[in-house]
């Protein structure tokens, strides 16, 4: 139940790349404080044959995103998971360490 990150998507189906929905999904990528930018299109960059990372965004076709999704969204879960059992971890040994001859075992 808890929030441990978000994925942006962006979908194209032109029949030419630009670059420029690079710097839009970026940009909306920050206005919406997403952790991960996806860009899923009919037409790869050049430099791409099949899905990768470009200039920061992960760029997908419309065959490969949903294998990506279940990759990205489970990369944020294992994230998430191990940031909340390291909450107060701190603390808990700081407590420990001053009250080890108090605590009654």
């Amino acid at each position: 139940g808890m929030e441990c990150g978000s994925i942006i998507y962006e979908s194209k189906r032109a029949q030419a790349f630009s670059k420029g929905w690079i710097e839009k999904l970026k940009a909306d990528q920050r206005d919406k404080s997403a952790d991960i930018a996806v860009l899923v299109t009919a037409t790869m960059p050049k430099e791409m044959d099949r899905f990768g990372m470009y200039e920061g965004v992960f760029v997908c076709s419309f065959h490969e995103l949903k294998g990506l999704a279940i990759a990205l969204r489970d990369g944020l879960l294992r994230v998430g998971l191990q940031i909340a059992s390291n909450q107060g971890k701190g603390t808990k040994m700081e407590y420990l360490y001053d009250n080890w001859g108090k605590i009654k075992w």
